[in-house]
């Protein structure tokens, strides 16, 4: 492990996350809704609460482990939408790899970089419901999770599975489009761990990116005045 931290601080070019950091240095993260009375009642990662509510996705279902399912959804996300899989999947392994958890004693700050647009109604939860940070991708290349809310067993291990390819996701796109929300990296998400087929998942895909060219493949369609090419 210390090899290759150090092989990263020699060439940080190497590390697809160097280019994915916040200019405050809070870094950026994914998170859950998590309802709690004392305990924790329930808990679902922020991208597959909205897939459902406010996407009207249905979420495919797994027996496995997160990291199983995690690598299941990433060959579903190649066989849907190769170009932009091919680009996150050095993300995704960095995920994988730069895993650390702080001490019992430490929480994740929460980062304000979710900007969301639906939360669950007070009536699905006896108790206090609150946004709550799993995970954060460090300004120098670690990717933190909390293991408390990570390994709680109210979540699940798809939803864990989830915010490890949401981090995977978000990375890039604030590396490669400059995305300051992660907005579009959580639909995105909702849409790989739902049960639409392939040309579906696709489309829905390209919408969620606003269809840009200029975002997936780097190219750009001007006007050209009649006579000029």
């Amino acid at each position: 492990m210390k090899r290759f931290a150090w092989i990263l601080f020699l060439i940080p070019v190497l590390n697809p996350f160097a280019q994915a950091r916040d200019a405050d240095g809070a870094g950026n993260g994914g998170g859950a809704w998590v309802c709690s009375k004392g305990d924790i009642k329930w808990m679902q990662v922020l991208d597959l609460f909205e897939a459902v509510n406010e996407f009207k996705l249905e979420l495919d279902q797994w027996e496995s482990n997160s990291i199983e399912i995690a690598g299941a959804v990433m060959k579903r996300f190649r066989e849907t939408h190769h170009n932009l899989e091919f680009h996150i999947r050095p993300y995704f392994e960095a995920v994988l790899a730069t895993l650390e958890h702080p001490s019992a004693a430490a929480e994740i700050a929460l980062i304000d970089d979710a900007k969301v647009r639906v939360k669950p109604a007070i009536e699905t939860c006896d108790g206090t419901i609150a946004p709550m940070q799993i995970a954060n991708f460090t300004d120098d290349g670690r990717l933190l999770i909390d293991s408390h809310l990570f390994n709680h067993p109210k979540f699940s291990p798809r939803d864990q599975a989830a915010l490890l390819v949401h981090e995977a996701i978000y990375a890039y796109f604030r590396s490669r489009f400059e995305d300051r929300d992660s907005q579009r990296a959580r639909r995105v998400v909702g849409i790989l761990f739902s049960k639409l087929d392939s040309k579906a998942a696709n489309q829905k895909i390209d919408e969620a990116l606003g269809f840009s060219p200029v975002g997936l493949y780097g190219l750009e369609f001007r006007d050209v005045p009649a006579g000029s090419a």
